[in-house]
């Protein structure tokens, strides 16, 4: 019985003394995640991302736009989508002269 009590006993302090040696490693660490470099970098990244994006909405609006005016009217777009229709019932046409 003596015997059990020693080996049971020595596993305990051992298990205790393992675990001080692990919580005290762990309280020597010092925070790396976000130190302010880090945040100013990603708020930069950020930036530069919010940048293009808006650079390439405005370019794809301009491609939509007017090119005297500058705007998108509807009288444009009525005019594209005649032009469409013209086009497609041309393309039509050919294809039915072409398989004949």
């Amino acid at each position: 019985m003596k015997r059990n009590f020693t080996i049971f006993s020595l596993s305990f302090i051992c298990l205790v003394m393992l675990s001080l040696l692990v919580v005290s490693s762990f309280g020597k660490q010092e925070s790396t995640a976000f130190n302010s470099d880090t945040v100013k970098g990603l708020h930069d990244r950020a930036e530069r991302k919010h940048a293009r994006v808006e650079g390439y909405r405005t370019w794809l609006n301009s491609m939509k736009a007017n090119p005297t005016t500058g705007k998108v009217e509807m009288a444009d777009v009525f005019a594209a989508r005649e032009q469409m229709k013209e086009y497609f019932q041309q393309a039509v046409v050919v294809s039915a002269v072409a398989q004949h």
